[in-house]
């Protein structure tokens, strides 16, 4: 009952535990609340994406070491670098046996903001990101007005086709390829 109080139902195959969108809807869990949260999401779905805030905390290790894989989101610049590089370490250090943390790249080709080439962003992290997103605000921000998906927004953008990648590396299914739809299928008020 309170997953379906706490969560939204995005499609037939994903549901989204989200931060309450008004103020009146709110709700406060500690860590061992989120471990239970979790645990009983995992008896329930194949597949369980969390998206873990930018602090470190006791809760937060225990989480990375308790996943089945691990990515880390992050930016081209020497802090995002630092840290990225020292969780990897970390991770293979506390889990040698599982596979080790993958990365991704985001906000990548903000105009006037040094970068971190990707070549030297993978030589000191000794691997290649797994995906790369670059800077897109007009994407992001559509995506983010309409309550939608980035890949219903723009199926054939970059960042969807990463997304969609990603996905399926770590699922082990395919990529689904994407329908292009005609003008006359998207205007509904032109069909015969």
């Amino acid at each position: 009952m309170f997953l379906e109080r706490v969560t939204t139902k995005h499609t037939q195959r994903l549901q989204m535990l989200t931060a309450p969108a008004t103020l009146e809807r709110e709700f406060e869990l500690d860590a061992n609340a989120y471990e239970t949260v979790i645990e009983r999401v995992r008896r329930t779905s194949p597949f369980i994406v969390l998206d873990l805030p930018h602090v470190w905390s006791s809760w937060i290790k225990h989480t990375l070491l308790a996943a089945d894989d691990v990515i880390i989101v992050a930016g081209p610049d020497l802090a995002s670098l630092r840290n990225t590089k020292n969780i990897v370490d970390l991770l293979k250090a506390l889990r040698p046996y599982d596979s080790p943390p993958t990365v991704a790249l985001s906000m990548v080709g903000v105009p006037k903001r040094p970068e971190i080439p990707f070549k030297d962003f993978s030589e000191a992290l000794g691997a290649e990101p797994v995906a790369v997103f670059p800077f897109d605000p007009p994407l992001y921000g559509m995506a983010a007005n309409n309550g939608q998906m980035i890949g219903e927004v723009a199926p054939q953008a970059k960042s969807s086709i990463a997304i969609d990648t990603l996905a399926a590396s770590l699922t082990g299914r395919k990529v689904v390829e994407q329908k292009k739809t005609s003008l006359m299928a998207k205007l509904p008020f032109l069909k015969r």
